[in-house]
């Protein structure tokens, strides 16, 4: 038993125990052969080492077994005499043809769990003593308790080499310090972060060596010695928090930021045994700081600038008014704004002379000249400084700026600062020019989106409403679309974004639907047809919803058949004034390449109404329901009502709520 425990303890792998555990066997039962075999994964029990054994017989009886996988309490089965055990069935003769007298099938189980068993065979009948039978378990007990404790180690082997491989990987430097202060463990990024060429370089070296190569410093400048760094404080026993730490590469002078946190690791009587260390590199970012503060006081004098142009309405007029305001006190005793026109000609557009201010003593062919070809101009004279900035914006020339100052003359710092107001000031008169445009586009667009009025239906009374969010276009739409005879599609959808782009997109949205609703007459079929279009034709962070609802007019009551895509269920508004929703969610479009959508069919009386919105008609939140059961509440009022007044109804819910666009599209049954 002493030299099997010592062979298992010292068994570099699993075969070497299986040899142990049949000498243990063959040298203490005095048994003629022997086997061990476990279950495999799949429940069956397999051959893992044996002595004196034909490969036939292996093979006949692998497989076979006393007890099954999941026996908590398995027991030696012995068999002293095999030709008189007839209860082996087809595995008496196979026995007997190996030779074998006896057997003895011992489980070998740890911690109640079976895993194999250890077999001993003897050439003629055997009886089995009490001794014999406690040895024998004795040997499994051993021989399982090796086989576990390997296994375990194996497990606890390849969780700390993948744990290893997940620390070198990760982008932040990592470190394991013992109790003493030695590095146990530093990943990759640790070590180039330190200067080394990898983790295993930095974690041999002295920590007088590491310490060697850098001056550090705390947040306020001041030298931080080893016995302040954040993992000799943790190996303490204190829990320190995360600091800055500057340090200076010695050898080349270049100096870096990092955030350190150190966190004690300590055992279960609560002693500290080691510390982990995270670097998290924040140079660029405490270079973009320094810069920063050093900016501060021209980016507030930017900044007053800046707020006089934001003050200014859109109109173009104002603007250039606004941006001669910006210069003159603080920056010029006078200035004269220009203006470049189509045929690249420049004029005067405005000017802000003080009450002793003077005009620009520069010809005005000199200003237009230097103006067109993008070129700043500083006149240092005694008696009047002027400085001639164009002005452009988004890549293209927009007019320009004189300033005029005596007394002081203008520098090169002036000049600089100028350049920098005038950017701003361009920027405001190109997008005054620009709204002025983009107006003129939305008002296009905005009549193109929608229906030019609702179509005469059989059986029904329509009613709609459209508000953008803003100024501008949106992203929702209605149609109503005639797909056949006394057939109607109607349509709410809504692109998200807002805007132009939105406005663009929401066209082609539009136009695919028409052209689809000629296809495909179910509204499940329409709305999947359109994914596969939009997934064509939207970026990838664009997506559509839509709401489909088929009316069959042809019969004595509408028929409706409903179809969702993303947007939110619709309303049924009974005669009596019964508020519900109707309908199933399904997926938005134009992300994913399946759409889970539903045909849902919809029975409406006289008087009753269906009412599509989008989601701009209730508040935003994280639960669509909770909207939607908002806005039924909101609707419901009791009593019969008008489809113009039932619209109005919904639209006022949505214009109280979050500025989004609020379409309403509603039907009701004559």
């Amino acid at each position: 038993m002493h030299q099997l425990t010592e062979t298992a303890i010292a068994a570099p792998g699993p075969g070497a125990i299986y040899e142990a555990a049949l000498d243990a066997i063959v040298d203490t039962l005095g048994s003629d052969r022997a086997a061990v075999l476990l279950f495999d994964p799949d429940g069956v029990i397999r051959f893992k080492a044996s002595r004196g054994l034909s490969e036939d017989y292996k093979l006949a009886v692998e497989g076979h077994t006393p007890w099954s996988p999941d026996e908590t309490a398995a027991k030696p089965v012995l068999i002293s005499d095999v030709s008189a055990a007839e209860d082996l069935g087809e595995l008496q003769g196979v026995i007997l043809d190996e030779g074998i007298g006896a057997v003895a099938f011992v489980p070998l189980v740890y911690a109640d769990r079976l895993l194999g068993k250890f077999m001993a065979y003897f050439r003629g009948p055997h009886t089995f003593t009490a001794d014999e039978v406690e040895f024998a378990q004795t040997v499994a007990a051993h021989i399982a308790f090796a086989l576990e404790q390997r296994r375990l180690e194996d497990q606890l082997r390849v969780a700390n080499d993948e744990l290893i491989a997940i620390l070198h990987a990760v982008g932040e430097a990592i470190t394991v310090q013992s109790r003493d202060g030695k590095l146990l463990f530093a990943n990759d990024a640790a070590g180039r972060l330190l200067g080394f060429t990898n983790g295993e370089e930095l974690r041999s070296a002295s920590t007088a060596d590491i310490m060697n190569r850098f001056a550090i410093f705390d947040e306020a400048g001041e030298p931080v010695g080893v016995e302040r760094l954040p993992g000799r404080l943790a190996l303490g026993g204190k829990d320190p928090p995360e600091v800055l730490l500057r340090y200076r590469v010695l050898a080349t002078g270049v100096e870096r930021h990092s955030l350190v946190k150190a966190s004690p690791v300590t055992d279960a009587a609560g002693k500290v045994r080691f510390a982990v260390n995270v670097f998290r590199d924040v140079t660029e970012r405490e270079r973009a700081l320094t810069a920063l503060r050093h900016s501060e006081a021209r980016l507030e004098l930017l900044a007053s600038t800046s707020r006089k142009l934001l003050a200014a309405s859109l109109d173009h007029r104002s603007v250039l008014d606004a941006v001669a305001d910006v210069f003159v006190p603080e920056l010029a005793d006078a200035c004269t704004v220009w203006e470049m026109n189509n045929d690249d000609s420049v004029e005067a557009s405005t000017g802000r002379p003080t009450a002793g201010g003077a005009a620009s003593a520069l010809p005005e062919l000199v200003v237009s000249e230097a103006i067109r070809a993008g070129q700043s101009l500083l006149v240092p004279d005694a008696g009047q400084s002027v400085i001639v900035v164009p002005l452009e914006a988004r890549g293209h020339p927009v007019g320009g700026v004189t300033l005029v100052r005596s007394g002081r003359p203008y520098e090169t710092s002036d000049l600089a600062l100028v350049e920098d107001v005038a950017r701003r000031a361009a920027l405001a008169i190109d997008n005054a020019r620009l709204f002025s445009e983009r107006s003129q586009v939305a008002e296009t667009l905005q009549k193109a989106l929608l229906p030019p009025r609702l179509p005469d239906v059989p059986g029904l009374e329509l009613a709609a409403r459209y508000h953008p969010a803003a100024s501008e276009v949106g992203g929702d739409f209605y149609d109503i679309l005639e797909v056949g005879p006394q057939k109607w599609m109607f349509i709410v959808g809504d692109v998200c974004g807002k805007g132009i782009e939105a406005a663009s997109l929401t066209a082609v949205a539009r136009s695919t639907v028409q052209a689809l609703s000629l296809e495909h007459e179910r509204p499940s079929e329409l709305l999947r047809a359109m994914n596969s279009v939009l997934l064509r034709q939207l970026a990838a962070d664009r997506f559509c919803t839509i709401t489909c609802v088929l009316v069959d007019a042809s019969g004595p009551t509408p028929r409706m058949t409903m179809s969702l895509a993303g947007q939110p269920r619709p309303l049924l508004v009974r005669a009596g004034g019964e508020v519900s929703l109707a309908g199933r969610h399904g997926t938005v479009l134009g992300i994913l390449p399946t759409v889970d959508v539903h045909d849902d069919e919809l029975t409406l009386g006289g008087g009753d109404s269906l009412v599509l919105y989008t989601d701009g008609c209730f508040s935003a939140g994280p639960d669509a329901t909770e909207g939607e059961e908002s806005l039924v509440a909101a609707t419901t009022v009791g009593g019969a009502t008008t489809v113009s007044a039932l619209a109005s109804r919904v639209e006022a819910a949505g214009l109280s709520g979050d500025a989004d666009d609020v379409t309403v599209l509603a039907l009701r049954v004559t």
